[in-house]
């Protein structure tokens, strides 16, 4: 229709508020239909405009629940904060339809503030258990958004209160503020004799300056669950004194912590934006691993550390290239061809790489490895996200506390582990695009 085009021009980020006054009517009008008016509220959502807030104020308490479930979302998307917000949000948390809340909480993930933190750190210990799940989700976005240390130590002192998945929601939380504060709880909670605790410590810390002294310590945890997320966590926040750890956690014979120290070993030799032969040598060696997943690390490693291939002496050319040649799993030979079409080449291997691409988009019998082989990649994304991601198992409609996962992002790097108490993982700076959920390391040989 009509309106969805226009809604799919509008930024949210960019005020357009020319929209505004030719909707108003439209939308406010019970005689259009309301297939139509949720469409509009949409629309509204996208303006970005401080004049479509009060339009879609004044729907948060329209019938029916579809109508007011639009005008959450709508706020939420026009991401304008401000007290008249947080009330109409909160306030929303009382309706008796779980699909009100859960967009209420949505909303106030991306819009509340320190106020309605507060709000919503009181109602988690005195809510029903079937609301908690939603709290939680607007709880932890909310907190990023502040920086109050007295907020930090409210959150610290509710942990004893709550259950496990609420428990979960506190910590990511106290990570998404990234406060000296929530880092010294963090670091307190590290402590916790539950695996449950420090694997959410580990992931939580993985957009927090300063935390990598203690995700090292956390990557030697017992558990390698922790280990998983700890070494993901490195990859991210790690500086040049992380990467001998992040070598050895290759090595590791837990699959996920292999494959995502592989990745975050690249990534930490990126940082550096120099070449790193020792790192280089462990990412060789490791794409020979028997494990599926750890040679997909390997390959994403060598192209986020920048490594060259086909030099005079390079160990890592040949086996790529018998990879993505012969290797039977479909998303190493992915990684394969991904790093052949963007790591730089010297100049006498070209012509060989370009033979074995034409060869793959000829003769791959996966359809998504062929066209990466006949044509480049689009350029990685510059812009990253925030992101929580549940992870449901094929033949169930909830989410699954401790589910392995495999999660496949933007930039296709792969990220292994276990889900957190509440069935969901979280990224601190998910690149912008599709994300997907892949076969789990244990059903892939």
């Amino acid at each position: 229709t009509v309106v969805e085009v226009a809604s799919r021009l509008l930024e949210p980020g960019t005020q357009d508020g020319r929209a505004v006054d030719v909707v108003k009517a439209r939308v406010l009008d019970p005689t259009t239909s309301l297939g139509e008016r949720i469409a509009l509220c949409h629309l509204l959502g996208r303006t970005g405009s401080d004049r479509a807030q009060a339009v879609l104020l004044s729907l948060v308490g329209a019938r029916p629940d579809a109508l007011r479930i639009a005008a959450l979302d709508a706020l939420g998307e026009l991401g304008r904060p401000g007290e008249a917000v947080d009330r109409a949000l909160l306030g929303a948390f009382d309706d008796s339809s779980s699909r009100v809340r859960m967009a209420a909480a949505t909303a106030l993930g991306r819009v509340g503030q320190d106020a309605a933190a507060e709000q919503l750190l009181h109602r988690l210990d005195a809510s029903a258990a079937q609301d908690r799940p939603a709290l939680g989700v607007a709880l932890s976005a909310a907190l990023g958004r502040s920086q109050r240390p007295d907020l930090a130590q409210k959150v610290e002192a509710a942990l004893p209160t709550v259950s496990g998945p609420s428990r979960d929601a506190l910590l990511e939380g106290l990570g998404r503020m990234a406060t000296p504060e929530a880092l010294a709880a963090l670091e307190r909670a590290s402590k916790s004799a539950d695996p449950d605790d420090r694997r959410k410590v580990a992931e939580a810390l993985g957009g927090v300056a300063g935390s990598e002294s203690l995700l090292l310590q956390l990557s030697e945890d017992p558990d390698p669950t922790v280990r998983a997320n700890a070494s993901w966590a490195l990859g991210a926040v790690g500086s040049k004194a992380a990467v001998p750890r992040l070598a050895a956690l290759v090595e590791d014979l837990d699959v996920a912590v292999a494959g995502n120290a592989a990745t975050g070993l690249g990534r930490g030799v990126g940082r550096e934006a120099k070449d790193d032969p020792k790192a280089k040598a462990t990412l060789c060696k490791a794409l020979d691993d028997f494990r599926a997943y750890v040679r997909v690390g390997a390959l994403n490693g060598l192209r986020f550390g920048g490594f060259s291939l086909g030099g005079e002496g390079d160990c890592a050319a040949p086996e790529v290239l018998r990879l993505l040649r012969r290797d039977g799993a479909f998303r190493v030979r992915l990684a394969a061809a991904q790093l052949l079409r963007t790591a730089p080449t010297a100049p006498g291997a070209k012509p060989g790489f370009d033979r074995a691409l034409w060869r793959c988009a000829s003769e791959d019998r996966d359809a998504s490895v062929a066209r990466l082989c006949q044509a480049p990649p689009p350029p990685p994304p510059k812009e990253h996200d925030e992101v929580t991601v549940y992870v449901v198992p094929d033949g169930k409609t909830d989410p699954r506390a401790r589910a392995p996962f495999a999660l496949v992002l933007a930039d296709g790097a792969l990220r292994l582990g276990v889900a957190d108490r509440r069935g969901a993982l979280y990224e601190d700076a998910a690149p912008r695009g599709e994300i997907r959920l892949a076969v789990p390391a244990a059903l892939v040989h």
